[in-house]
């Protein structure tokens, strides 16, 4: 299971060109694992203002609407692989 986080504060600086070649590069990637038959599955992740916080601790649990204030990357995308092992799931992430 590879999965990409994202930088926020970096994206929010690239020009909205820059974003979508980012965008139609990994698209492009996904594309050719998946015809080669090593992705499984690959989906996106609702932005980072659409997330639910929970934190527990001393028998007690604290759900709290938005991103994790600390966290200055957030998980944006999740791929799924076949690979034949260790090595080979490392060539295929990179």
């Amino acid at each position: 299971l590879c999965l990409v986080y994202l930088d926020e504060r970096r994206r929010d600086g690239l020009s909205a060109d820059a974003w979508e070649a980012l965008l139609a590069e990994t698209r492009l990637c996904e594309d050719e694992l998946r015809e080669a038959g090593h992705a499984l599955a690959a989906g996106a992740l609702q932005p980072p203002e659409m997330a639910l916080t929970i934190r527990g601790g001393d028998g007690e649990v604290a759900a709290i609407e938005g991103p994790d204030d600390g966290a200055w990357r957030q998980l944006g995308w999740f791929l799924l692989l076949e690979a034949r092992d260790l090595n080979d799931a490392i060539r295929l992430a990179c």
